[in-house]
């Protein structure tokens, strides 16, 4: 194994997976992004959506040190990250704007 997964919190949510299904949508050149895990256990799904979160937050730390452009829309596109667990379940949503959706290819089409 390249990662520990028996060790780590980390390891330990990413083993707990048992399925992982998504699906993303257009609107108006809007874009939505759901993928949904599913864990062993309600406990287990607890657990990820709290390594999830912790990651965002990372993410946030990470951005700050980012050019200011990159700040803003990163900054905003880790805000539109929503997180659900119910049951066994973790839902993470993401919006993504026409505009930022632009500005995202124009970023990493050059």
């Amino acid at each position: 194994k390249m990662i520990p997964l028996d060790n780590d919190d980390l390891g330990k949510a990413i083993d707990s997976i048992r399925l992982l299904s998504g699906y993303g949508d257009t609107k108006n050149g809007d874009l939505s992004l759901n993928i949904t895990a599913r864990t062993v256990d309600a406990k287990s799904a607890q657990s990820l959506n709290n390594v999830i979160l912790g990651i965002k937050d990372i993410g946030k730390l990470l951005i700050e040190q980012a050019k200011p452009q990159d700040k803003q829309l990163f900054g905003k596109l880790l805000d539109t990250v929503q997180l659900k667990a119910a049951g066994n379940e973790v839902s993470m949503m993401l919006n993504v704007t026409s505009a930022d959706v632009k500005v995202l290819m124009d970023r990493f089409l050059k």
